[in-house]
Parts: C-alpha cells; sequence; structure tokens
C-alpha cells in the first residue's frame, strides 16, 4: 500500500506539473514511488521465488506488482503521464489486497 499511495501522490504532482505547476514536487514524488515501489517489489519476490531460476512471476500478487512497477516506470520517465501513474497505484492496490 506504502508504494500504491507513493505513486499516488506522484500522480497527483504530475497532474499538477501538466497543468503548468512547479516540476520539483513531480521529481520528489517520483522518486518517492520508485523508492516505495523497489521495496513491494523485493518483497513480493521473496514471496514468489520463482524468479531466483530465472522464471517469470509465479503469483498473481508478484505479477500485479511488476505490471505496477514497469507503469510507474513509463509515468515517470521523460514523456511519462499522470494516468500511467493512476493506473499503476491501482495495481499496486490490488496486489496489496491479493
Amino acid at each position: 500500500m506504502r508504494a500504491a499511495n507513493a505513486t499516488e501522490a506522484a500522480r497527483r504532482a504530475g497532474r499538477a506539473w501538466e497543468h503548468g505547476s512547479d516540476p520539483e514536487p513531480t521529481v520528489e514524488t517520483a522518486a518517492e514511488a520508485r523508492a516505495q515501489a523497489g521495496e513491494a517489489i523485493a518483497a513480493v519476490r521473496c514471496e514468489d521465488g520463482s524468479l531466483a531460476d530465472g522464471g517469470i512471476p509465479e503469483t498473481r500478487r508478484h505479477r500485479l506488482a511488476e505490471a505496477a512497477f514497469l507503469l510507474l516506470l513509463a509515468g515517470t520517465d521523460e514523456h511519462g503521464q499522470s494516468s500511467d501513474l493512476a493506473l499503476s497505484a491501482a495495481l499496486f492496490r490490488r496486489a496489496a489486497a491479493w
């Protein structure tokens, strides 16, 4: 849930930037979202164990978290959009609830 909440904060900051606000909060919230997402990914990888041998994620939670992480990266790159971050936050929430 921390990854979802941090990603949602990044989405709000990105949306404000898309409408002309200062970009600095976007940079700060994106960094925090990536940090929280990294912790979430580490946790589900530890839970799953399938990647230890080069496999693909086995659990639904792991797959949702990996998809959320990739959308977070897409949403925070040079041409990212707040809509990418909204979807990422939703997927992190689903992974946490699963």
